[in-house]
């Protein structure tokens, strides 16, 4: 008997318990690996939703940044060549590591339009071959890009949307990006800007409430003769007549000078824009013009030229704006004495907005020269009447001027960029010799409110940052596939 309980005291596991071992083991393998599973799939779907918010702010920053004209600039010519270094790079610049995939055609950047179907289509670009007889106002009606450019983007201009159900609204596509070069996983995304009314528009605002951010300013087209005074310099205004000064001039060898010598006589000249608005006893508005052309080292061979009813108001208007368009010198580039000097004197302190306006000129060199460039502009008031203080000068800022200035002088009309110390601005008054206020205290005293701020200042644009995956845009970008959503607002 005890040989036999030995025999089972030695014996192995029963059929019975190997089946319940190996049961519980496989079920609690099965646990693990649906863990392990779900634990996958829950990183990667933290890492793709992880990806997907980094490329949305990245978006959104980089156009928060910018004024809304580059944000434009950059989804229709999505590429520029860096003047300084000569490479070739992204406009938007978290774009920039990935232009080898933009170059080959694997990432795509561009303006689009919402279609009835809800898909949306790319825009029209100006077509060289096709466009190029046409005038401005011919291809705002047939490019619906938000920039025309003629050249690839080296030189635009902004093209609002006005009319429609889209009007003041604009769409941008992007197609196979990355959050980095190491990131494995490609997204679309569509970004949504709604600068409509329903946007919202600043209260505090010292523009008037119909100049909206993306119409030129001013608006020639609007212009009324009955309450505008416009004053347009051509280039080489009056080349001719300082020309003839110079017929009995010899040079060095007794030669008469030729036309590439009095040409550059010319350009460094000082030309001197004397603009006067007179309040007659009848309440009729006058405006006169003196321009002058002279070069210290030939004095005797200076012009003289005043147009004395360049605007003259009727009985039933006022003058509202005196709109100035001049093409800028630019050998001007001496801060202590600029070649190109307007000044504006409004003595008997008439309510009116003062436009000076840059116009552009087609040179390779644009951006170079606009940075160089300095000129003096100078408004002048009876400021005894105006302010009735005799000592407004050591505070301006108390005591606002009647002239509103309205200019696009400090920034660099080549690509909208701000310049320093472009414009010596002075605002003086009556007395002999004169107490001036100059550069920011002109700026407090005169509202200046550039051009470039007025576009910016009067609209808010309500931002959107959709990001998808991968392929959404061919598909209309369906909702199914959005990854998330990033909102802001840019004031533009």
């Amino acid at each position: 008997m005890e040989t036999a309980k030995k025999k089972n005291s030695n014996a192995g596991m029963t059929l019975i318990e190997v089946i319940v071992a190996v049961s519980i083991f496989v079920i609690t393998a099965a646990v693990f690996l649906q863990s392990f599973v779900t634990s996958s799939r829950i990183n990667k779907k933290s890492n793709v939703y992880l990806e997907a918010t980094t490329v949305a702010q990245n978006i959104m920053e980089e156009v928060k940044a910018k004024d809304f004209v580059d944000v434009s600039l950059a989804f229709n010519y999505p590429v520029y060549k860096d003047i300084s270094t000569g490479r070739t790079a992204m406009r938007l610049s978290f774009l920039s590591p990935q232009l080898g995939e933009y170059n080959s055609g694997a990432m795509q950047v561009k303006e689009v339009l919402p279609a009835s179907d809800g898909s949306y289509s790319p825009v029209r670009l100006y077509n060289r071959e096709s466009d190029s007889e046409l005038t401005y106002n011919e291809l705002v009606s047939v490019v619906t890009a938000s920039v025309i450019s003629k050249d690839g983007g080296i030189t635009y201009k902004f093209n609002p949307r006005k009319k429609g159900t889209d009007s003041s609204k604009y769409y941008f596509e992007l197609t196979n990006i990355k959050s980095g070069l190491d990131s494995n996983n490609s997204y679309d995304a569509l970004i949504k800007f709604d600068g409509s009314q329903s946007a919202g528009y600043k209260e505090a605002s010292s523009v008037q409430s119909d100049l909206k951010n993306d119409y030129e300013v001013p608006n020639i087209v609007k212009l009324n003769t009955k309450t505008d005074a416009l004053i347009t310099l051509k280039e080489n205004q009056y080349f001719k007549e300082f020309s003839e000064q110079f017929s009995d001039v010899r040079d060095e060898n007794n030669l008469p000078l030729t036309e590439d010598a009095i040409q550059e006589i010319y350009q460094t000249s000082e030309k001197r824009l004397v603009i006067k608005l007179e309040r007659e006893s009848s309440g009729i508005v006058n405006v006169s013009e003196d321009f002058s052309i002279e070069n210290s080292n030939y004095p005797q061979q200076k012009i003289k030229v005043t147009e004395s009813s360049i605007f003259r108001s009727e009985a039933d208007s006022e003058l509202k704006n005196v709109c100035i368009f001049y093409y800028p010198n630019y050998n001007s580039t001496s801060s202590m004495k600029p070649l190109d000097v307007i000044e504006f004197e409004n003595k008997n302190n008439y309510p009116v907005n003062l436009f000076v306006v840059k116009q552009k000129t087609e040179i390779s060199d644009l951006f170079q020269k606009e940075n160089a460039y300095k000129m003096n502009l100078t408004v002048t008031e009876d400021t005894m009447k105006q302010k009735n203080h005799t000592n407004w000068y050591t505070n301006p800022s108390l005591y606002p001027g009647v002239t509103k200035l309205r200019t696009n002088l400090g920034w660099n009309i080549a690509n909208n960029e701000k310049v320093n110390n472009q414009v010596n601005l002075l605002y003086q008054d009556l007395n002999i010799p004169p107490h001036i206020v100059k550069n920011a205290g002109a700026v407090k005293v005169l509202d200046a409110n550039t051009l470039d701020n007025k576009e910016a200042k009067d609209r808010i644009y309500k931002a959107k940052v959709m990001v998808y995956k991968s392929g959404a845009a061919a598909k209309g970008f369906p909702k199914e596939d959005l990854v998330v959503t990033l909102d802001g607002a840019k004031e533009d």
